[in-house]
């Protein structure tokens, strides 16, 4: 099962909330489940769930967001904070009331029906990087957004917690990348913040052109979809790699 929950906070007037503060966000989310729970998480490489702080112009407020990849995290990591109201800011010393709080919910199968039955031509995808993104290559950051590195990324979440279905199949990352090529981009450098780090990053849009079988379309569809739950990149559990993305079609005379 795959859970977006959206939680509009409602700060005092002198904080201001900023995607960088993912990680204090992130703290909050680890005193309120069970404390074996939160001494795995730390252990685990890949973690369940992802969550960031974006500002909506419409609202006027900031939101933060909340995705659960499986049924564990929806269960372990997200009702307890449904259950609660206001949260501790421990880092600016001050309370944040929880105000409404939206769910989402579908699952690893329907999100595949709805791209294995689309009947439109899919031609490529367009992503925003709504916060800092990054990759690890080599032992060092890689901030620029290769097809290579977003498909490994997303390929090993859904392999690791997809209970229906399957991308396993010979070669498929490199096959993804012979298919796909960066048509246009607006992307800029910045940093995100960490603790005492300034993680090198990138955000801001791009456009992925597709080519090649339809089948292989379909899943570089299913995969880059995905991303609006899991993120794109590393340490989306602090609040880097939010994504917002959708297929798109050329259209033909």
């Amino acid at each position: 099962m795959l859970t977006k929950v959206e939680i509009t906070l409602q700060p005092p007037q002198d904080i201001t909330i900023h995607p960088s503060m993912g990680s204090l966000f992130h703290g909050i989310i680890m005193q309120h489940i069970a404390p074996e729970k939160a001494h795995q998480l730390h252990q685990d490489g890949l973690r369940p769930y992802s969550q960031y702080l974006r500002y909506d112009k419409h609202k006027q407020q900031p939101i933060w967001c909340i995705n659960a990849l499986n049924q564990q995290a929806w269960e372990e990591i997200i009702l307890p904070i449904l259950r609660i109201d206001t949260v501790n800011l421990k880092h600016r010393n001050c309370d944040i009331k929880l105000g409404e709080k939206n769910i989402q919910q579908t699952t690893y199968q329907q999100l595949a029906d709805t791209i294995f039955t689309e009947t439109r031509p899919i031609d490529g995808i367009q992503i925003q990087l709504i916060t800092p993104t990054t990759f690890k290559s080599k032992d060092q950051y890689a901030i620029y957004p290769e097809p290579r590195h977003i498909y490994h990324s997303l390929w090993r979440r859904w392999q690791t917690y997809s209970d229906t279905i399957s991308l396993e199949e010979n070669n498929i990352i490199d096959q993804l990348t012979d298919h796909t090529w960066i048509a246009d981009y607006k992307l800029q450098m910045n940093k995100f913040h960490l603790e005492h780090q300034r993680i090198p990053a990138f955000s801001g849009s791009l456009r992925l052109a597709l080519k090649g079988p339809d089948m292989l379309r379909r899943i570089a569809a299913l995969l880059t979809q995905y991303a609006n739950w899991s993120g794109i990149g590393i340490k989306t559990a602090i609040g880097m790699g939010a994504a917002q993305t959708q297929i798109y079609t050329i259209e033909r005379k």
